[in-house]
């Protein structure tokens, strides 16, 4: 299976395609000067308890306070456990630590849960959960349990990491340096915390197309390839610093031919648009 990454950039916007033997599996439209929320962490307040909605209202500092769902505010066994109602949750004027999941829209705030994870290109940090795990996407035997061994050597105290599906491809040194850069980031969001008051942003969003490039698909890109020469350099400093795997796939489209033509996208960018109109 071939996986590759297209980027074509416009007026107020870039279009980001991912495909699967050529064929357009995934598309984002990121809006110029629109920013996302999703993945902040963030130092909150809890400024309601409704217990018709099951929820809690939560200040993060926005125009809107968020939505937590009791359901997205503890852990529990889905399969064995019923979750606990949201009064027995929290308080009025209680502060919490919460992770957006959804950005506001309409009016509404964005969607919320205390289930924080910090996502890496092979690893998910879990703060709160130092069990470990890996991807049951793995089946090999001998991959797994050299990668349980890894993660028992690098999981920390109140902390565990999940090995993803594209870990199979990670060396241990690779593997290594993602689990330091993810402890110190969220070494850094406790620090924050100690140090702030609420409503206040602890962990920033990532930037949609990193986000995109990190959470979208499972196995191997053999080709990320942005038509700006500008955004070309800003993705190459992020993926230098959180996921230098993915340097030698980048690539600048120089040709004077349009990127999606070139690649037989812009057809199915047509369906796509046609389908979502409808």
């Amino acid at each position: 299976m071939t996986l590759e990454v297209f980027i074509r950039t416009g007026p107020g916007e870039r279009r980001v395609s991912l495909t699967k033997n050529g064929k357009l599996n995934r598309v984002q439209i990121d809006r110029t000067g629109e920013k996302s929320a999703v993945d902040g962490i963030y130092f909150g307040r809890i400024t309601e308890v409704n217990r018709s909605l099951n929820a809690a209202f939560v200040d993060i500092g926005m125009d809107n306070a968020g939505f937590l769902a009791a359901v997205d505010a503890q852990s529990f066994d889905h399969s064995r456990e019923r979750p606990k109602p949201i009064g027995q949750l929290f308080s009025e004027g209680e502060t919490v630590l919460v992770q957006v999941t959804r950005d506001s829209l309409n009016g509404k705030g964005a969607k919320l849960t205390t289930n924080l994870s910090i996502s890496a290109f092979n690893l998910v940090l879990k703060p709160g959960h130092p069990e470990t795990s890996v991807s049951r996407q793995i089946e090999d035997q001998k991959e797994r349990d050299r990668l349980g061994r890894i993660l028992q050597k690098i999981s920390l105290f109140d902390a565990g990491f999940i090995a993803r599906t594209r870990a199979t491809f990670a060396s241990q040194k690779a593997l290594v340096r993602e689990a330091e850069m993810l402890g110190k980031d969220w070494n850094n969001i406790k620090s924050l915390k100690k140090l702030k008051r609420p409503p206040s942003i602890l962990l920033e969003p990532p930037v949609p197309l990193i986000s995109f490039l990190l959470n979208s698909y499972e196995g191997e890109l053999e080709q990320i390839r942005v038509d700006d020469r500008q955004l070309f350099a800003d993705i190459q400093r992020v993926l230098d610093r959180r996921v230098p795997e993915l340097l030698p796939v980048l690539e600048l489209h120089d040709s004077v031919e349009e990127i999606f033509a070139m690649h037989d996208l812009t057809d199915q960018w047509e369906q796509v648009i046609s389908n979502t109109v409808q």
